[in-house]
């Protein structure tokens, strides 16, 4: 239990059996009994308080810095989810580090990055072609949030790399 505990307090991505257990008489209710201690310990408000404010260390990137401010916007503003278009996957993960309460939707066009991204806390993998131009690559963000449920008013964070295919160097705040 307080392995399963600790391993949420430290910010893991996922937690798993042991051999021993997996093969053991049990398999599924050790399952059942470490997702309900991880959903207990996540929605502590300790945990959020401590996930949530933390601050950004001291030589941080500029994605890791956009990652980090696109979670306090979000919070502030009660943005309902964070929208990231990615190559890579870094900003969502910078962003999936601070466990923000609002949804992370990762938009790509690499399935390799979408596969590695559904392992990651709170990010939901999206498949979405590349712009160049920017004013069309927010049209496909909202429609694509519209697709998931997310409806008018709802506010978006949305971070971009301009030019398309750098470096993540902005934050836009989206209202449907």
């Amino acid at each position: 239990v307080t392995d399963v505990a600790n391993a949420i307090l430290d910010g893991t991505d996922a937690i798993m059996l042991s051999e021993e257990t997996a093969i053991g008489h049990f398999p599924i209710k050790a399952v059942k009994i470490m997702s309900r201690i991880a959903a207990r310990t996540e929605s502590s408000e300790d945990f959020i308080r401590a996930m949530s404010h933390r601050d950004l260390p001291e030589g941080s990137s500029v994605t890791e810095a956009i990652g980090h401010s696109a979670v306090h916007v979000a919070h502030q503003i009660n943005a309902v989810a964070i929208m990231t278009p990615t190559a890579h996957g870094k900003t969502s993960l910078a962003i999936a580090r601070y466990r923000p309460p609002a949804r992370i939707i990762a938009l790509s066009s690499d399935p390799v990055t979408l596969r590695r991204l559904s392992l990651i806390w709170g990010v939901t993998p999206v498949c979405m072609d590349n712009s160049d131009d920017l004013n069309m690559m927010m049209r496909t963000i909202v429609d694509k949030a519209i697709e998931h449920g997310f409806k008018q008013e709802d506010k978006l964070v949305v971070t971009a790399s301009v030019p398309a295919g750098g470096m993540t160097n902005m934050i836009k705040i989206e209202v449907i």
